[in-house]
């Protein structure tokens, strides 16, 4: 089993990395893929804003997911995690690219090996999101960053994936969930049921087969949400019942913003807990006419849901691109475009791994 041994809290980080340890190409895949999840839950202290501790992973460790459950009234960041002799995994490096992308506490770490990205309430990280980083057995130290500075206790949560080889293909598990009020329009499920067609199709593409287990009335959830950089509690509300898989929760409107918002992943990545702040995605209907050719909700779905299963946009507004080699902004019409177009249906070979990596993406070689 894999073992968390907690550390001395201290102010800051004083661990000092070596260099990034990468592949020449993608790494090993095969048709079982992963053989083993270890999962573990540990209580976690900070102290003036600042928290580290060690994971040691088995020999044949392929990937690691981990999600910090903190106070709501801070966010958190994990700002550095150094692998085995001192192989850079995640830093916070100062640098003007950093700066100039407008990103704020989390430019730093989306500028590392293995991105991550700073959150209300908690945080959570998916190693490896570029699979030519190498992923290996070993100790890893871990330090996380808060905004708030009293003492304070977190809950940390990981999963790891073992075996010998990556997945070439996997099943991905989803529930839908609707607020009352559209609970009982046919019109909206036929809606919703053709979306998901569509995000079967585009998913295929990147070897996972996307399985529906259901549409779900939610009584918490709300069909028109505020915006989630101004209130999360609905949203928090509202995952309180979700379910294993990857759950999608389906509203009339988010936020009053033009143009409105088409959807909200609250996590890169989504937590593998069915229930958390981090364990959910939503997309509007308004967002997109039904009645146009080209409905934009199954594209929103699987955009959305890429994000939760680990996948950064090709390019953001400020300019920054993702460092994976095999995407591009200027070409190949990719789902994570940062604009909604019905013709960005294309997923990388780097950014279908990322995705089969996650743990909702259930391995053929984990059994039932």
């Amino acid at each position: 089993m894999a073992r968390l041994s907690l550390l001395m809290i201290c102010v800051a980080c004083t661990t000092e990395p070596s260099s990034v340890l990468r592949r020449s190409s993608l790494p090993a895949q095969s048709a079982e893929g992963f053989t083993g999840r270890l999962e573990q839950s540990h209580s976690l202290e900070f102290v003036d804003g600042f928290a580290e501790m060690e994971l040691d992973l088995p020999s044949d460790a392929l990937s690691l997911l981990v999600e910090v459950e903190g106070d709501f009234d801070g966010e958190y960041l994990i700002h550095q995690l150094v692998g085995p002799q001192g192989a850079l995994v995640v830093d916070h490096p100062e640098s003007d690219m950093a700066e100039a992308s407008q990103l704020g506490a989390a430019a730093g770490p989306f500028f590392s090996a293995n991105r991550s990205v700073a959150a209300r309430g908690g945080t959570t990280l998916l190693v490896p999101n570029d699979p030519y980083l190498v992923m290996s057995g070993g100790t890893y130290h871990l330090g996380i960053r808060s905004t708030l500075r009293r003492t304070h206790r977190v809950q940390l949560k990981t999963w790891v994936q073992t075996g010998t080889a990556y997945p070439q293909r996997c099943q991905l598990s989803v529930h839908i969930h609707r607020p009352t009020p559209l609970a009982d329009d046919a019109d909206i499920d036929d809606r919703i049921l053709a979306a998901m067609t569509e995000m079967e199709s585009i998913y295929e593409q990147a070897g996972i087969e996307v399985s529906l287990q259901g549409l779900h009335q939610q009584d918490q959830l709300d069909s028109e949400l505020p915006n989630p950089a101004v209130d999360l509690e609905p949203y928090r509300n509202a995952f309180v019942a979700g379910r294993d898989g990857l759950n999608l929760y389906v509203v009339d409107s988010i936020g009053d913003e033009e143009p409105p918002l088409g959807g909200f992943a609250s996590a890169i990545p989504l937590s593998a807990r069915a229930n958390g702040l981090f364990s959910g995605v939503v997309v509007a209907l308004g967002f997109s006419d039904p009645g146009q050719e080209n409905d934009l909700l199954g594209y929103t779905m699987a955009h959305e849901s890429a994000h939760g299963l680990g996948l950064f946009h090709v390019q953001e507004f400020t300019g920054w691109e993702d460092p994976l080699t095999d995407t591009h902004p200027d070409k190949g019409n990719n789902l994570l475009g940062v604009l909604a177009r019905h013709q960005d249906r294309n997923v990388s070979a780097s950014q279908a791994l990322v995705m089969r990596t996650h743990p909702l993406c259930r391995s053929p070689g984990l059994g039932d």
